[in-house]
């Protein structure tokens, strides 16, 4: 039941800041943060929410980033246990995700070599792959979700 919650809690994590940052955050720099995914601890009372920066491939986020999402953290736990009906939301840690980048570093190799076979129309297939297969699944957020609806509206269980 617990790691069962915990994914649970997860997901409306991951969900819950992405839509956020896309749609609320009142700091622009917040806009070009991407929420790859998150981890709740076992006694669900912190989560580590690891995000890359659009655009960039680097190392490291930039300290100017890095510092807004320290100082939105304590708006967005508020917020997540308001409109989520959460008794404790749980204490929000951001982490830099470095495997975006890594993906970036496969996709231009993936070119370098030609593993198309030369066919131009393969390269974005095969660096979706790399990308998708280095983030997880649970680095997509479901469009209902960004279309502001992440409460089960969107017609899955209506069987």
């Amino acid at each position: 039941m617990t790691r069962k919650r915990q994914e649970q809690l997860g997901s409306m994590v991951e969900a819950f800041t992405a839509r956020l940052f896309l749609t609320r955050a009142a700091d622009p720099r917040l806009r070009l943060v991407n929420v790859t995914r998150s981890r709740v601890s076992a006694d669900l009372k912190s989560a580590a929410v690891f995000y890359s920066i659009l655009g960039e491939a680097g190392d490291a986020p930039p300290k100017e980033i890095r510092g807004a999402l320290d100082k939105a953290a304590g708006f967005v736990r508020s917020s997540m246990a308001k409109e989520l009906s959460l008794k404790t939301a749980p204490k929000l840690r951001f982490v830099y995700d470095r495997n975006p980048g890594h993906a970036q570093r496969i996709q231009d190799l993936l070119k370098s070599v030609g593993a198309s076979g030369g066919n131009p129309a393969d390269d974005g297939d095969v660096a979706e792959a790399a990308a998708a297969k280095e983030r997880g699944f649970a680095a997509e957020v479901p469009a209902a979700v960004l279309r502001g609806r992440g409460d089960g509206e969107d017609g899955a269980g209506d069987d």
